[in-house]
């Protein structure tokens, strides 16, 4: 056991997690106490180490030390000056906490203004700076911190359905670091953005390990580029379609009254309805998705259009902005009290997160209102499966 190392890596740390370290004054001295805080400082030849390596120390003036008349050393006090914390830094391998803290606000200011999230974290690590308390997602790897904010500056814009492993060559020349940043970087957007769950993060940015498909059923008909046809009639599950492959469909012709988007797959199997024409959009909708939807409805103005999700803050999220990206309009489809109160059984309690989210969809959408509030006066939400169609 290197007990030399040991002693300094010991004050180091008490050092740093001290006021002192940013520059704050206080009368608070670094003490170390041998007996209480070294393993087996009473046996022999433990002892005798520790203490030597204590007086070495004390002549160099890096500590003074309070021994007792038996030998036992009580109290190991640093001399805090520039010239020790350095010394110390230097024999335990340690940058200082002035350059780590340069360094940290170097990167913060590099990330500041890129986007919401990012001036939302910037903003709250400079001020635990501040408060001298350790920086989140930082594990003393500066690298590893940049490539993590770089990440989430570049999956913020994100509107285009990617794979993961293409992005990841796009963002760091390597196909697989993303997917081994993935739970760290939707950590940080969950924490500081507005998210459904963490694990919908980078899906809701279109970032999938596979590609995705729309599934889609009831009497239609598709045509292809080159006047391809595919009709779906007497398919009674339907059929999936690639994302890649919607911008080579040229037209949709639905002869049902009713078109139903659907939130979930088991909902959709599930789902049947006479003369209604379903689309499950398979996770969230990107550019081809929209394209897709609003081609189907420029071609059947004359349809009655609804939406049937999960009546929770995602599946209210999911409608409205569903609505407001295609301009189609959408009705909720047992999307209300009446269909939580038939529910009740298979009610769900909210999450801390579903409060956050559900108070900021009734601060910028009356549409839901009451709906809204009664869940949160009732600690209720309600998955689609749940609903007896």
């Amino acid at each position: 056991m290197n007990y030399l190392l040991l002693i300094c890596k010991n004050l180091l740390k008490k050092y740093n997690n001290s006021k002192k370290s940013i520059g704050e004054k206080t009368n608070k001295r670094t003490i170390l106490n041998p007996i209480k805080e070294i393993k087996n400082y009473t046996e022999y030849d433990v002892y005798n180490e520790v203490n030597k390596q204590i007086r070495f120390l004390k002549d160099k003036n890096i500590v003074s030390a309070v021994f007792k008349d038996n030998g036992d050393c009580e109290k190991v006090y640093l001399i805090e000056n520039d010239q020790n914390i350095n010394y110390l830094n230097e024999i335990t391998g340690n940058k200082s906490k002035k350059s780590i803290l340069l360094e940290l606000n170097k990167i913060l200011s590099k990330f500041q203004n890129k986007n919401e999230i990012l001036n939302n974290f910037c903003d709250s690590q400079r001020q635990r700076l501040l408060n001298n308390s350790p920086v989140e997602f930082f594990k003393n790897n500066f690298k590893e911190f940049e490539d993590i904010l770089t990440g989430v500056d570049v999956i913020y814009k994100q509107k285009e359905e990617v794979l993961i492993r293409n992005l990841s060559i796009k963002i760091y020349n390597d196909s697989k670091k993303l997917d081994v940043l993935k739970n760290k970087i939707s950590s940080l957007m969950f924490k500081y953005g507005n998210y459904e769950n963490i694990e919908t993060v980078f899906a809701e940015h279109f970032i999938e390990k596979t590609p995705t498909y729309i599934y889609i059923k009831g009497n239609i008909e598709l045509i292809f580029e080159n006047n391809r046809k595919v009709n779906l009639v007497g398919i009674e599950n339907g059929i999936g379609v690639c994302s890649y492959d919607l911008k080579y469909i040229k037209e949709i012709r639905v002869f049902d009254k009713e078109v139903y988007t659907i939130e979930n797959i088991t909902s959709f199997y599930d789902f049947k309805k006479d003369e209604s024409a379903v689309v499950y959009l398979g996770g969230f909708h990107n550019n081809h998705k929209r394209k897709f939807l609003t081609d189907l409805y420029d071609s059947n103005k004359n349809l009655i259009y609804y939406h049937f999700g999960d009546i929770d803050a995602g599946g209210l999220y999911i409608y409205l902005h569903l609505v407001e990206q295609t301009k189609i309009p959408f009705n909720p489809y047992y999307m209300d009290k009446k269909t939580l109160l038939e529910n009740r059984s298979h009610w769900r309690n909210l999450t801390e997160n579903d409060i956050k989210r559900l108070n900021c969809l009734k601060s910028s959408s009356y549409q839901f209102i009451d709906l809204i509030n009664f869940m949160l006066s009732n600690n209720c939400k309600l998955e689609q499966e749940s609903i007896t169609l």
